[in-house]
């Protein structure tokens, strides 16, 4: 029964975040088509002629993508793993040590969606630091790079449900493990 019930918790917090999710993919999507389309359709002449400067924006947009696909790497290794429920279970139950196991997964699940839209932000950011590069200079090489970067990061953070059918056992266990100090 408690099985069934803590899948379902699951459950309903992965269909819950989804239209999030979907807020935030399909403007990116929608911006880079609308750029591939004048891209295609205006064939536009470069708008920055000097190499040098260009090389440096060019290098610029490239450290930034790569300094953010290394920040979402580290964000969704540090908040999908146990010790992260771990600590917000004991947070929590210091400050409320009557919580349920319910309740504490329902607050772990609020703040891997915080964490998890972040995720999400960074990866549209990086298809539109494509778009804003495209827009800048009309040279479309980089716009489909960070595309395909972003818009992978954005797919592989999708809400799946395997994504947070382990996060009811690491609170069902970080409870079970914690015992409130005596005063």
């Amino acid at each position: 029964m408690r099985e069934r019930k803590l899948n379902q918790l699951s459950q309903s917090f992965t269909a819950q975040i989804k239209s999030n999710w979907q807020a935030i993919f399909f403007p990116g999507i929608m911006l880079y088509a609308i750029s591939l389309i004048h891209f295609f359709y205006s064939h536009p002449s470069p708008r920055i002629t000097n190499p040098g400067v260009l090389k440096n924006i060019d290098l610029l947009s490239f450290i930034l993508a790569i300094g953010l696909a290394v920040v979402i790497f580290n964000l969704k290794r540090k908040y999908f793993s146990p010790k992260f429920s771990r600590q917000v279970v004991e947070a929590s139950l210091k400050q409320a040590p009557d919580l349920s196991v319910e309740e504490l997964i329902t607050k772990v699940f609020k703040t891997l969606h915080i964490k998890l839209r972040l995720v999400w932000m960074l990866g549209a950011f990086i298809i539109l630091e494509g778009i804003i590069f495209y827009w800048s200079t009309y040279i479309s090489g980089n716009m489909h790079i960070y595309f395909v970067i972003g818009g992978f990061s954005l797919l592989i953070n999708y809400p799946r449900k395997e994504m947070f059918q382990d996060i009811p056992w690491y609170v069902l266990q970080a409870h079970k493990d914690y015992q409130p100090p005596a005063e």
